[in-house]
């Protein structure tokens, strides 16, 4: 799906996230994806380990005045 010019993929956390830990530091991307495969003619489905190195993003702390 795509919104704004940007590509948006679903994603599901995994029981009750420890969300502060994720504030003011580098964040990249890593998990499994199901891959489609064309090899002679023949379409299989598979999946694969990905891990992206570089940091995409960051999450800033909201001011605590702002927190409310």
């Amino acid at each position: 799906i795509t919104k704004g010019g940007y590509l948006e993929v679903g994603v599901q956390t995994y029981g009750g996230g420890l969300w502060y830990t994720w504030f003011d530091r580098d964040l990249t991307i890593a998990g499994r994806v199901l891959v489609r495969e064309k090899k002679d003619g023949v379409v299989s489905y598979g999946h694969k380990l990905v891990r992206v190195q570089e940091p995409i993003m960051r999450i800033p702390t909201l001011a605590i005045h702002l927190d409310r």
